[in-house]
């Protein structure tokens, strides 16, 4: 997905990375088992930082009724919040959701980000032109870039975040993150950095097989969970982001002793 330029500088700036660092800081154990396989022997020491989805409680508010209605959304809708770049996989969802709806599924499909891919600037047209194919125009609603605010209402109104990935630098991309924090079910592809999921509650689904995600979204509809309180879940969430603290002050207090003593000798 990237140019030969842009791959080489990329590479140029993990290797120095890699290479010049004491310490380096990945938000998956996938990064650093790629970093050991593209790079080989180096003489950073690679941590990966524990997963720890949080409300933010600054941008979250319990206003879904009113975000769903400025929207004009179903009460009933699934959701995917992703960049629409081709790595990020919106035609399975698509082709996932039309068999869904055959089978009599009665809730909306989803969409925020953003709609521009540098790279692929045709990608998004071609979504376009598969929601048209599929008939899928008045379930769907692509909402481009929303305010964070009105994207955690909807997220936590969803029956379920969708993400159907096929690559990803942490577990589950931010949205994953973001429904963890307010129980959420995710449909996540399955993919190996996306199996680091610890918390919440996360159904996989071949990201390449349209069926299987099509059927979980069958299966959500036979139980509606009763999602955990807004409190509770700002205790769960904070009691992740202060364990996630206490091993980097560790960590970094480590570094520190390191080098001193080696100043010393």
């Amino acid at each position: 997905f990237f140019s030969k330029e842009e791959i080489e500088i990329r590479r140029n700036t993990m290797r120095d990375i890699l290479f010049n660092c004491n310490y380096v800081f990945t938000n998956s154990k996938k990064t650093r088992k790629d970093a050991e396989k593209f790079f080989g022997n180096f003489p950073a020491k690679i941590v990966t930082i524990p997963y720890a989805p949080c409300i933010d409680e600054e941008l979250f508010s319990e206003n879904y009724d009113e975000v769903r209605k400025k929207y004009e959304i179903s009460d009933i809708h699934f959701i995917t919040c992703n960049q629409f770049w081709r790595h990020k996989n919106h035609d399975t969802v698509l082709k996932a959701f039309s068999e869904y709806l055959d089978k009599n599924g009665q809730a909306d499909l989803i969409f925020t980000g953003n709609t521009k891919d540098r790279k692929f600037p045709e990608y998004f047209e071609y979504l376009q032109s598969l929601i048209k194919k599929l008939n899928l125009k008045n379930k769907v609603k692509i909402l481009g870039m929303i305010s964070k605010e009105d994207q955690l209402s909807l997220i936590r109104g969803a029956r379920a975040l969708i993400q159907p990935t096929l690559f990803e630098g942490g577990p589950g991309g931010g949205s994953c993150r973001d429904a963890i924090s307010l129980d959420t079910e995710i449909f996540a592809s399955d993919i190996e950095i996306n199996r680091e999921i610890n918390c919440g509650t996360v159904k996989y689904f071949n990201p390449k097989n349209s069926s299987e995600l099509s059927k979980l979204m069958l299966d959500s509809e036979k139980l509606i969970p009763k999602k955990k309180d807004l409190n509770q879940l700002i205790v769960e969430g904070n009691e992740r982001r202060t364990l996630s603290g206490k091993y980097l002050l560790e960590i970094i207090s480590t570094a520190i002793n390191e080098k001193k003593n080696v100043s010393n000798y």
